[in-house]
């Protein structure tokens, strides 16, 4: 007789820290009461949200993390939006990875805001990367 193991689905998990920024607060906890998929808190130091998808075969996983990212994150002027996002490409592993960055705003002022720090950060993302390219040429 052939013994089945049942292999446990990993967990998704969500970043504790969310709970204390702004404008994400509420994330963190309307992930963890969704009935679709089980999700944990925990404590994550190069990303915001690790998402489990199961593939074809129900043995293989494919993990997603994302960083969340705000315009305010942006727009402080700190580094840490670009460290947090290069920093997710040398944590990868077999990962795959994105930014999730909040365009939806309240008013219209506020949604040209959400833009022109988008439009910043792509910016700054791009000058990084062309800087790297030109390292190896």
């Amino acid at each position: 007789m052939r013994s089945h193991h049942l292999v446990e689905t990993p967990t998704s998990l969500v970043c504790s820290t969310l709970r204390s920024r702004q404008p994400w607060t509420t994330v963190a906890t309307m992930l963890l009461q969704s009935d679709s998929r089980k999700w944990r808190e925990s404590t994550l130091q190069s990303h915001d949200i690790s998402l489990v998808v199961e593939q074809e075969h129900a043995e293989v996983f494919q993990v997603y993390k994302f960083i969340l990212i705000s315009p305010d994150d942006v727009e402080t002027g700190e580094p840490t939006a670009m460290a947090r996002i290069t920093q997710l490409g040398r944590d990868l592993g077999d990962a795959k990875a994105g930014v999730i960055f909040l365009l939806d705003q309240e008013n219209e002022k506020e949604h040209g805001d959400a833009i022109k720090a988008f439009m910043s950060l792509q910016i700054k993302f791009a000058s990084l990367f062309c800087t790297f390219c030109s390292f190896f040429h």
